[in-house]
């Protein structure tokens, strides 16, 4: 996305990238399917050696404000390579901003995708459930806007 998502405005996504897919596959069955997006103010990408393969090791520094998008339409094709890509349709929802200590809280995904607890995502309005500990914490996810 080259700007930030906007309350009620659909956007759509065209998206190839592994993590990006690995998170919609994520999504796609749930029932209200939701995720979080940030703008990304910086980012600085670097080759690193991971596991004896090569790697990619990405620094980003991201706005605490951001919004939740709902996952509206998802449509499954092919780049001309024949490698899977998907459309999918996406609606801006409220505004949120991110609360706490993020280098404690914002964690990467194995495919690559960064997540948080829902705890630490304050919706004006909406109240977040008590959690009683660290265990019981579910977590979202979050698409880092880079533009």
């Amino acid at each position: 996305l080259k700007r930030p998502l906007e309350e009620d405005a659909v956007r759509n996504l065209n998206l190839f990238e592994p993590r990006w897919l690995a998170m919609i596959d994520g999504l796609k069955n749930e029932e209200s399917p939701q995720f979080g997006c940030v703008s990304c103010t910086n980012k600085f990408y670097s080759v690193v050696d991971v596991d004896g393969k090569e790697g990619r090791y990405a620094d980003l520094i991201f706005q605490r404000k951001g919004r939740i998008a709902s996952l509206l339409e998802v449509t499954e094709s092919s780049r001309p390579s024949g490698a899977r890509k998907v459309y999918t349709k996406i609606l801006g929802k409220e505004t949120f901003v991110l609360e706490g200590e993020e280098e404690d809280r914002v964690n990467v995904s194995d495919e690559g995708y960064l997540t948080m607890p829902k705890e630490v995502i304050n919706i004006p309005g909406r109240k977040v459930e008590n959690i009683e500990s660290s265990e019981d914490v579910p977590s979202v996810k979050v698409l880092v806007v880079v533009g």
